[in-house]
């Protein structure tokens, strides 16, 4: 009894695999594929100006936050709070 004729194909399949690739690449005409790179890479540039969580823009927005509110207790020189 043969290894291949005793396993099914599965999707990990080595050959199953390398025929469904095959097929996906032949229904790309090269204009196609051309187009959708250009479009992917106009999507992924126009997403570098979206705000991200990163250090220096919680930074920055902490510090903008701070200029805004006004302090509701006062202090003196030595720290306590002035009444």
């Amino acid at each position: 009894m043969s290894d291949q004729s005793s396993r099914s194909e599965t999707p990990h399949d080595g050959d199953l695999a390398r025929r469904e690739h095959e097929r996906r690449e032949r229904a790309w005409s090269p204009a196609d594929r051309w187009r959708a790179i250009q479009e992917t890479i106009r999507w992924a540039e126009a997403q570098a100006n979206a705000r991200r969580n990163t250090a220096r823009a919680c930074i920055e927005q902490e510090r903008r936050r701070a200029s805004l509110e006004e302090p509701t207790e006062r202090y003196d020189e030595d720290g306590r709070i002035q009444e």
